[in-house]
């Protein structure tokens, strides 16, 4: 997932992650002024593009950012996660 993030351009729209070294899920921080919680634009993006991820703010306690996703890598082949990361691309380069 981390290189079609990158071969996207999503890192040169400002998005930032570190790449797990193990788990089974992948945070990702949008730029300043890209909410992700559920209802926002860019998650409505994503839904229509067939990728659901966890609005970042929903891991969090009081005062949660609205600016992290949570994508769950566990469950699907490579091709399927590759394929996810480049419709999270395109709908971020929708914004």
């Amino acid at each position: 997932m981390d290189s079609v993030l990158r071969a996207e351009g999503l890192d040169r729209m400002g998005w930032r992650w570190a790449k797990p070294e193990g788990g089974l899920l992948f945070w990702l921080r949008a730029p300043a002024g890209v909410d992700t919680r559920e209802g926002s634009h860019f998650y409505e993006a994503c839904l229509a593009k067939g990728v659901i991820y966890v609005p970042g703010n929903l891991c969090f306690a009081d005062g949660a950012p609205s600016d992290y996703i949570r994508l769950s890598i566990g469950a699907l082949p490579n091709e399927k996660l590759e394929e996810a990361a480049r419709r999270l691309c395109d709908a971020a380069r929708n914004l």
